[in-house]
């Protein structure tokens, strides 16, 4: 796996969640080099490549003149066969989980629940409903108890998430909130758990968002257990927002729970917390857009074969990439460049 990174000026962050890292700059990371054909027969070479900023945050829509792609002598024969495609739908699976808080200090009145309910529908409408490349979507809430509750697991069905969605000012008062406290470390310890089936980095994006008004009170976890937790997480390239209500939770704590700019998470009323689920929804499906496919049609024949790549952005290109390959047992046209 190689990440390249270099300075590049970046705009159009107006966002909060969007804000670019201090040094302004954006990377490459290449996921997969290889070859479509197991056989070794289709001269077709098959690179994939996510493209964000140094903080993080993915860069997506990029069109095929971003990516320049040339053989070890500089060359790039049209004539011969060699040929390049961006693929813009994503090659891996998104898996989303939306974590909320529905202790006493967030449920102390009826209409709160309702808040907290739409802002979950708004962020899997802007997942399931809006984005080209769906996520799949797991939803949990959790009061003092020990254990989360599940209302909803990793779903592709946009109605089925509805659906679960809708039981939670059903179900608050009641089933959903029955223990008064917060388990916050708990909850968040859990919730990482559940990502375990996806642990294979090379299929799948996960992400946790995490909504509370307050600091753990149930001490069930200790906050240095969670945090723990949350930095294996997120060394595995996983990404958490978390989003509190008022200034409970530290800066430093919240930095820790977020993989993005953390002060964005912080939102002065439950009435924010809609938009700025609608934020991290935007983030997340451009996210999902900056995967990218390359395919390319070799003309060479024999072993020792070396493709350079680099990428350019706004004005800026690239440190170059060489990637060895053997084209010794190519033969025949390539047809249809797809996916591998």
């Amino acid at each position: 796996m190689l990440t390249l990174v270099v300075a590049a000026a970046l705009t159009g962050c107006d966002d909060p969640i969007q804000k670019p890292d201090a040094k302004g700059c954006f990377q490459f990371q290449i996921d997969s080099f290889g070859y479509l054909d197991p056989e070794l027969k289709k001269p077709i070479l098959v690179l994939d490549v996510h493209v964000e900023t140094c903080a993080g945050q993915g860069i997506p829509n990029l069109g095929p003149e971003s990516f320049i792609l040339t053989e070890s002598d500089g060359s790039f024969s049209e004539k011969e066969g060699a040929r390049l495609i961006v693929n813009m739908q994503s090659y891996k699976s998104m898996n989303t989980k939306i974590l909320v808080d529905l202790s006493n200090s967030v449920i102390s009145e009826g209409r709160d629940v309702k808040e907290v309910e739409n802002s979950v529908m708004a962020l899997k409408e802007s997942l399931m409903d809006h984005a080209k490349i769906w996520h799949s979507v797991s939803v949990a809430t959790f009061d003092g108890r020990s254990s989360i509750q599940n209302i909803l697991d990793f779903a592709n069905n946009k109605l089925e998430a509805a659906t679960a969605i809708s039981t939670i000012s059903k179900k608050c008062p009641g089933s959903l909130c029955e223990d008064g406290s917060t388990n916050l470390w708990g909850a968040i310890q859990q919730s990482i758990a559940s990502f375990d089936r996806f642990s294979d980095t090379s299929q799948y994006v996960n992400t946790l968002v995490v909504f509370t008004d307050g600091t753990d009170q149930a001490n069930r976890v200790s906050e240095r257990q969670a945090l723990h937790s949350v930095a294996q997480f997120k060394a595995k390239k996983n990404k958490i927002f978390t989003v509190t209500v008022g200034d409970e939770i530290s800066k430093d704590t919240l930095a820790n729970l977020s993989t993005h700019n953390s002060e964005a998470g912080r939102i002065n009323s439950l009435a924010q917390l809609k938009d700025r689920f609608k934020l991290i929804g935007r983030q997340l499906d451009a996210d999902a857009h900056s995967y990218y496919r390359i395919g390319y049609c070799s003309p060479r024949r024999s072993s020792g074969q070396a493709l350079k790549f680099k990428i350019k952005y706004q004005g800026t290109v690239t440190n170059e990439v060489t990637l060895p390959y053997d084209a010794s047992s190519f033969s025949g046209n390539c047809g249809k460049l797809g996916k591998k």
